[in-house]
Formats: C-alpha cells, structure tokens, sequence
C-alpha cells in the first residue's frame, strides 16, 4: 500500500500542474490582484460618486467570478486527493507527512524539469 501512495502523490502532482497551468490559476490571481488595486485607486480618486459607484460594481462582479474560478480550481484538485484518499484510506494522512511534503517538492521540480526538456 506504500508504493500506492507515491504513485497516487505522483499523479496527484502531475494532474493538479496540468489544472493549474490548463485553467491559469496564475493569471487567474493576478487580475485579482490587478482588480483589487484598481478598486483602492477608484476608491481615492476624487470622481463622481455615481461613477465610482458603476466602476466598483463592475469590478466586484469581476471579482466574484474570479474568486469562483480559483475556487472551482482548488475543489477540483482537493477532489482529487479525495479520491485517492477513497482509494486508499491513509493517502491524506500520507501527504501532510513532513517527509511526503519533501518528496512532493521533489518530484514536482523533477517533473518541471522533464517538463522542461521533454516539452511537454
């Protein structure tokens, strides 16, 4: 059953790289982060209140959005983990593990690199 779970550790990382990259979790983040400083810079300009009013009501429905695609991200990927964990029942206790925690960055910098080379 240990082998199971560094082969399940493996697809988790593999699977959650593809996630985020397919669905950019990345970019996702930083029109938040754009998004939320557009709304402080709106908020201290001196404009009509009925403009301010419109513009952060554009950006809070933005906002909402992109806040429920990475949520959506995050749950696809904590599902995934929660299926292996159906699969085999110590593979979450598995992965909180300091040392699974170590493995996990391990492999995942050898898979970029593989990644990298392999362009993939």
């Amino acid at each position: 059953m240990e082998i199971l779970n560094h082969l399940f550790l493996l697809f988790t990382i593999i699977i959650s790289d593809y996630v985020i990259n397919r669905l950019s979790l990345i970019q996702q983040l930083k029109k938040l982060l754009f998004i939320f400083n557009e709304t402080k810079n709106i908020i201290l300009q001196n404009n009509e209140d009925d403009k301010k009013q419109k513009q952060i009501l554009f950006f809070s429905y933005t906002v909402l959005i992109i806040s429920i695609r990475i949520l959506l991200i995050l749950m696809m990927i904590f599902l995934l983990i929660y299926i292996f964990n159906i699969l085999n029942n110590n593979f979450i206790e598995f992965i909180l593990k300091i040392t699974s925690v170590i493995e996990s960055i391990l492999i995942f910098i050898i898979y970029l690199k593989i990644k990298k080379y392999a362009k993939l």
